[in-house]
């Protein structure tokens, strides 16, 4: 597990903690400042949730091209689908593997298509999660 993973770990740990240790809301005179109190510390939770699974989604991508290469090494070059380029897959991040459809494109299509918001996969048009 690397680093950023268990400083997020730890941090959940002790917002969850904090959030248990809150006084029970009949403690408070005024709901508004129990309510903001919960909030914050639930929101500094929530963040840190989405950071860990963002985290665990790109090492399960990362993990999946791996295999995949491993399977099919004889496929050097891809071709890519939006430009027609071909690309040799020597270097890390020359071709985007999509995790919705199992296709991919060249990181020239992929960064232009980050630069212009396009929000959606080139190719089954399913919308980024992430």
């Amino acid at each position: 597990m690397n680093e950023e993973k268990e400083q997020l770990l730890k941090e959940i740990a002790a917002e969850e903690k904090i959030i248990s240790q809150l006084p029970p809301y009949s403690q408070y005179s005024n709901s508004t400042t129990y309510a903001q109190k919960r909030a914050g510390h639930q929101k500094a939770r929530a963040d840190k949730l989405e950071r860990l699974v963002l985290i665990e989604e790109e090492e399960r991508v990362a993990s999946v091209s791996r295999n995949y290469l491993e399977l099919h090494p004889y496929m050097l070059e891809m071709e890519c689908p939006i430009c027609l380029e071909t690309i040799p897959i020597t270097e890390k991040h020359k071709y985007y593997f999509m995790s919705c459809c199992g296709g991919g494109y060249c990181s020239s299509c992929g960064d232009e298509m980050l630069d212009h918001k396009k929000l959606k996969c080139a190719l089954c048009r399913a919308e980024y999660t992430g």
